[in-house]
């Protein structure tokens, strides 16, 4: 057999099988408990200087606003759960 324009030969038999392994999903990978009203402190601070966010839509995504300048965003569910500090939920009266 020849030697590839690389260096190599042109099989891949030098090369072992990927192997993958999924972990089993722990209990504490079950989404957080956040509803429409709740108040989440974010990890990092939003460019203006405010840290706390008003939830406004729950679900797969969240659509959160500033409570410091009134930006509305909307971001994955994954991405917000990792980014949040704490949960304030207002007192029911």
């Amino acid at each position: 057999m020849g030697i590839g324009p690389y260096g190599r030969s042109p099989t891949n038999s030098n090369r072992t099988a990927a192997t993958h392994t999924f972990a089993k999903q722990e209990a504490n990978d079950m989404p957080m408990d956040i509803r429409v009203g709740d108040v989440l402190t974010m990890k990092k601070p939003h460019p203006c200087g405010g840290g706390e966010w008003l939830v406004l839509r729950a679900g797969m995504d969240f659509r959160l606003r500033c409570l410091c300048c009134g930006r509305e965003v909307l971001i994955p569910r994954a991405k917000a759960e990792t980014g949040i500090k704490s949960v304030s939920r207002p007192r029911s009266e």
